[in-house]
Parts: C-alpha cells; structure tokens; sequence
C-alpha cells in the first residue's frame, strides 16, 4: 500500500536504522523509486534522540515509521513521545503526517491502542502472540488515506484483493485480545525472570548487554560475546536443546554483523557476536539456568581450543 495522490519525488520519510527487514526492504524500494528516506539518530541504547527527530519533520514530510519494540534488541520507543512532537508540528503548520508504527513484537506484552500510542496506523502479527501465522493486521485511522499497490477485488477496503481467510482472522484476534488481556501481570513477571537472569550473564566474561536495560521487551535478551563465533554458539545451544539466534530471522542469509547493535554502537566487534534469547510466558528460571550453563560451558571450551579472543 501507498499513500494515495502524492507523487514519490514529494514524499519524504522519517525512519530508523534500526527498523525489522519488512519495513526497512520496503524502504530501500521506495528510495529506487525516488522517495526520500530521513533516518532518525538514536542512542547507543537503541533509543530514538527526540530533540533530534524533531529537527527531521518539514513540509515535505509524508510519513513517520518508527517501530514500537525492536524485533532483535527489545528495546522499546517512547512512541507516545515521538508522536506527540509529531502532532505540535502538524498543529504549527498546518500538515497532516501520518505516524505509523511496527508493533509486531509487543502484543503479548505492551499495550497496543492506538489513542494510548498516538499513532495514525498500527501494524500487528497473530504470529508473535501465539496466533496463526500467516496473517497480519493494519490499524488505521480515518483521516489516512491509502492506495493498494495490486490490483483485483475490492476486499479489505479496497486495499488487498483476494478472498478473506475467515480461520486466520478469528484465530487472530482471539490470540491479540487474549494477549491484549493479560499482558500487565505477564509483562512483570517476566521482567524480573529477565533482569536476574542478565545479572547471570554479566558475570561471563566478555558478555555485554545490547540495548536499554530498562526501556525493553520483558522477555528480551540480546547480548554479545565478544571475540567469540556466537554463529557457531547458537548451533551448539541447539543442540542442548536451547533456540538462540544471532539477529532477526527475517534478516536472512549474508554478513554475520547485526545491522541493529551496529547502528546502536559502530562497533563492529560487538556486532558480530550477538546472540539473542527471547522468552515465552512459560519459561521458567529452570530453563534460564540450563542456558546460562550451556552457554558458559562452550564459552570455556572455546577458550581451551584457542577459538576466542
């Protein structure tokens, strides 16, 4: 979909560099075609710079995509904030600026409004809450107009043809409003699972956390071993029967650098060696204790092979 009656060479978009492939490929194709594309800075926390996204937004923006929670780091925006600076600038000069934001990761343990959020559209994945995969889901408001980029039926509002999968948006929404219902107590309960356990991990050597240590998924976990083939990691913690990668699956095949941890830090050391753990509502302090030791355990034999730094 596109923004309808605005031609590319007049649309300007505000983005991160630290967006999940399905908005940042998109991105890409959209500057071939002649869109102009802003990255906002963030920190080295992940974090969007606000007073830095502010100087970003002119006359000729179109558009803000900024994700709600990162799918690698779990670092979490202040996009209440971003969209605030958003709407006083659409007030000052008299724009419309549609905000739009991922929020794929955050169901099962953010609130996903869109007055609570203050965005314009909202994009969701049953997948990510225990739903059906297969099937997403785009919030929006009113005053957003969109155009579909296929042709064929007028299903969806006229924006994606094809007939409905009556079973995926039934499984759909019941997992969101299932995981929209219960995502207070669970989000707790799982912080604190996640704060002792990166008190674990801090005590490896070498391990350093990516990411807001507070502004963050409850259930994210995403470290770098420096000077250690954490490639070669994931393989041996699945075969301990520990699932681990090393950047967004999404992200596919190619360089082994996360761009995400390298667009936080520049640091290409520390972007190669990235492991990322995320938790389900039903792991337990008995699971992350066995991945401590299966971790540590080939951390040590590495070390005795002269296979790290």
């Amino acid at each position: 979909m596109r923004l309808a009656n605005v031609p590319a060479s007049d649309i300007e978009v505000i983005s991160t560099a630290v967006e999940h492939p399905s908005v940042s490929e998109c991105l890409k194709r959209l500057a071939s075609e002649g869109v102009r594309i802003v990255y906002a800075p963030i920190d080295n926390e992940g974090m969007v710079i606000g007073e830095e996204f502010k100087k970003l937004l002119s006359h000729r923006t179109r558009l803000v995509t900024i994700a709600y929670a990162n799918s690698e780091t779990g670092v979490v925006q202040d996009i209440n904030r971003l969209s605030r600076i958003v709407r006083m600038f659409e007030k000052e000069n008299g724009l419309t600026i549609p905000f739009h934001t991922d929020a794929a990761q955050a169901p099962r343990w953010l609130p996903c409004a869109l007055d609570s959020l203050g965005v314009d559209m909202l994009s969701l994945d049953a997948g990510k809450c225990e739903g059906p995969k297969g099937i997403g889901i785009l919030v929006k408001r009113p005053r957003v107009q969109l155009a579909s980029i296929t042709g064929g039926g007028g299903q969806e509002s006229k924006l994606r043809p094809g007939t409905e999968p009556v079973s995926l948006i039934v499984g759909a929404a019941t997992a969101l409003s299932l995981a929209q219902n219960e995502y207070e107590k669970l989000s707790v309960t799982t912080a604190t699972l996640r704060d002792h356990w990166i008190k674990e991990l801090s005590k490896i050597p070498n391990v350093v956390l990516n990411g807001s240590r507070v502004e963050r998924l409850p259930n994210n976990v995403n470290i770098s071993v420096v000077g250690l083939d954490t490639e070669f990691a994931v393989v041996a913690l699945d075969a301990a029967g520990i699932a681990a990668s090393t950047k967004s699956a999404c992200s596919g095949a190619g360089s082994g650098r996360s761009q995400v941890v390298y667009a936080m830090t520049a640091d290409e050391a520390r972007s190669i060696s990235t492991i990322r753990f995320t938790m389900t509502p039903y792991t337990r302090w008995r699971d992350l204790k066995k991945t401590t030791k299966a971790l540590r355990n080939h951390i040590e034999r590495m070390h005795q092979s002269g296979l790290t730094e």
